[in-house]
């Protein structure tokens, strides 16, 4: 009879083990289904979202009658009849200012990045108001909208010249040529126009333009202006010493305040179709 009990007992042990196991199941797979974080810390209020990924800005397929909204702004009206224009509009309680820095990011049908465009906000823009942007013709297929801090832009590597200083020359129908100290902080503008009287048919309106434009800076502390027409064109010049301006209603989005950066200035003005190198 004794040898009989002792023959149970490792069945009894089984049946034991197999009921511990089946009662505290509940919390065993309540312990591997934590958060790794939640565990380590005690915290049981984390939760993890690795497994449902939000995108809060995602490429869109590009049609004229595409609205992206996104981070409290809309872009829309989108319109390819001469050129490439669209409506931005401020949906925040806030107004909009330089430091909000949205791009345009446009891709071919494999999602290559074909050109950012920069939606620069020189003047403050209250809520509810709108904001008309036109560039050149784009030829793509896809497009998103993208919000960035100057600490997203890449660092660019230059060399400094004979002066001890960083020289970037940007291009466009126009030409900005900036200089930097040694710390890639920028203290001078050079800004040069030039428009021959074949360019187009306003030419006699844009010279009395720029002739008043030279006149009106030239009077303002640290900006040195000059107009001069030949017999085929006009030359608009203006030289920037920033450490010298005082007045603050010259700065726009591609006049640049004293101290700025030169991997903002190259990655805006960039982004503004113009190259720069």
């Amino acid at each position: 009879m004794e040898n009989n009990n002792k023959s149970n007992l490792p069945l009894i042990f089984i049946f034991v083990i197999i009921f511990i196991f089946i009662f505290f199941m509940p919390n065993i797979i309540k312990l591997f289904d934590r958060d790794p974080e939640t565990i380590s810390s005690g915290d049981t209020s984390k939760k993890s979202h690795t497994y449902s990924p939000i995108e809060e800005n995602p490429m869109y397929d590009f049609a004229t009658d595409l609205v992206i909204n996104y981070d409290g702004v809309t872009i829309k009206n989108f319109d390819l009849t001469d050129g490439f224009s669209f409506e931005l509009i401020n949906n925040k309680s806030t107004s909009l200012t330089n430091n909000d820095h949205y791009f345009l990011e446009l891709y071919d049908n494999d999602e290559t990045l074909l050109e950012r465009l920069y939606l620069a906000i020189d003047q403050n823009m209250a809520p509810a108001t709108h904001r008309q942007y036109a560039f050149s013709s784009k030829q793509f297929n896809k497009i998103k909208l993208v919000k960035k801090n100057v600490s997203d832009y890449p660092y660019v590597n230059k060399e400094l010249n004979d002066n001890n200083e960083y020289v970037l020359t940007c291009i466009g129908k126009d030409t900005y040529i900036y200089t930097f100290d040694s710390n890639m902080k920028l203290n001078h503008i050079k800004y040069s126009y030039i428009e021959n009287k074949t360019d187009g048919l306003n030419y006699m309106e844009d010279a009395i333009l720029y002739k008043n434009k030279a006149i009106e800076l030239d009077t303002i502390n640290g900006v040195d202006a000059t107009y001069q027409e030949s017999l085929n064109h006009f030359d608009f010049l203006v030289l920037y010493n920033l450490s010298s301006v005082t007045d603050k209603k010259i700065y726009n989005n591609k006049v640049y305040p004293l101290d700025t950066e030169l991997k903002v200035v190259s990655f805006e003005m960039n982004s503004q179709e113009y190259t720069c190198e």
